[in-house]
């Protein structure tokens, strides 16, 4: 019963990580209006998955260690709630042979450090190269290079565990061994990429093409939403049945490459009704496969390197939706900067770039704030148009689900639920 209750809680906060994304996109708007900086509108969305995958590795790793309760600090924030996780969640100590000095001490800290600095240098260097910098600056330049030594540090301090040991290392390397580890890990990511930049630029497009509200805008992706949920509900129940989970990936891959493909068709003329209809099949592909992962590999793997496992799946869906939120709103920035320009161009009407990159922002900037009804048609299309482009990534996510699946083996094996993220 009290594993049932654990589901409970625990599962309806898994799905608050969609609700944080739609608040995102809903409120960009407002917040450039009210704080302006148009190119570093893509942090109002990207801080919490940043945050989330610089950090995951390390609590993942804290997490089988210490009692579990002490992560559980921040929820009397959640108010009335709290004294259930504090009272009714059982008190575990995974390592009750060592003191809480040894079990800091056998922390991966360089490990832990170095994985943070490279996944913050790759998003700020994405979101401010072309936008506050340009591509050629000393500055972009710079931080592309320190990330690239970063990355090559963590790499070799991982792969030779310098300052750890092979056990205790933040990364758990020896399952880049796994076929099957990798590709699940590869499937999540593309999953977790094609939910996000739907969940993200779906409202951003009815904001500009309709003068949708945040909460309008909101409201038009309950059926995203609800799908989503409902499926991954159905592959949580369905798969230790079924036993096959390469089946899940395989059809989930191409829901999300069919759904992101007619996402890629739309237009201004587009109806309401369509696109609740693509945001659909895209839900449900990626519900059929977010989760399944991590009862697989606990499955795949030795009890000892279970946590290793769920944190392994923590990395791919926050880390991947914190590196596709970073492209696409780099892309969104830069695309739609020369769409908009190209699109004034040709009908014969020149705006400072500032006013340029202000339009991506919406309806509050001057260029939507023109008395030519002329002017403000080109630039609802010009922006419409750079949304679309952004679910060619959709797109290219469900390929990427859809071939993992194919190479994952066809076989059954034995699965038990797990509780992830």
């Amino acid at each position: 019963m009290l594993d049932g209750l654990h589901s409970l809680i625990l599962g309806p906060g898994k799905h608050h990580l969609s609700l944080d994304t739609t608040i995102a996109a809903d409120v960009q708007a407002q917040v450039y209006e009210d704080l302006g900086h148009i190119e570093n509108l893509q942090w109002v969305g990207l801080g919490f998955p940043m945050a989330s995958a610089a950090a995951i590795l390390m609590f993942t790793r804290a997490y089988g260690q210490f009692n579990v309760k002490a992560f559980y600090i921040n929820l009397p924030l959640a108010g009335i709630l709290s004294p259930v996780y504090i009272f009714l969640f059982p008190s575990r100590s995974p390592r009750p042979d060592l003191t809480n000095k040894e079990k800091l001490a056998s922390m991966d800290w360089a490990g832990g450090m170095l994985n943070a600095i490279v996944f913050v240098l790759f998003i700020i260097n994405l979101s401010f190269s072309g936008s506050t910098y340009a591509w050629h600056s000393a500055s972009s330049i710079t931080v592309w290079v320190v990330f690239g030594v970063c990355l090559i540090a963590y790499m070799v301090q991982q792969a030779f565990s310098i300052f750890t040991t092979d056990e205790e290392r933040i990364f758990p390397v020896h399952f880049l061994r796994s076929r099957t580890l990798i590709l699940l890990y590869v499937a999540t990511g593309g999953a977790g990429a094609a939910q996000a930049i739907t969940l993200y630029y779906t409202p951003l497009f009815f904001q500009f093409t309709q003068g949708d509200s945040a909460m309008r805008a909101a409201v038009r992706l309950l059926p995203f939403i609800c799908t989503y949920i409902f499926f991954v509900m159905v592959a949580g129940g369905s798969l230790p049945v079924v036993r096959r989970y390469n089946l899940y990936y395989l059809l989930g891959g191409g829901l999300i490459v069919t759904g992101g493909a007619l996402l890629f068709t739309i237009s201004t003329a587009t109806s309401s009704a369509r696109i609740y209809g693509y945001e659909i099949i895209v839900a449900t592909g990626t519900g059929l496969t977010w989760q399944n992962a991590y009862s697989v590999a606990v499955a795949k793997v030795r009890p000892k390197d279970v946590p290793k496992a769920i944190g392994f799946i923590n990395l791919a869906q926050i880390g991947t939706i914190a590196i596709s939120l970073a492209i696409a709103g780099s892309l969104f920035q830069n695309l739609g900067f020369h769409e908009l320009q190209k699109a004034f161009a040709d009908s014969g009407h020149r705006f400072p770039d500032d006013y340029i990159r202000s339009a991506l922002a919406g309806h509050i900037s001057p260029v939507f704030s023109s008395t030519d009804q002329g002017i403000i048609h080109v630039a609802i299309k010009a922006v419409a148009e750079t949304i679309r482009k952004m679910f060619g990534q959709v797109v290219a996510a469900g390929v990427l689900v859809t071939v993992s699946s194919l190479l994952m083996k066809f076989e059954k094996i034995s699965l038990s639920i797990v509780a992830g993220g």
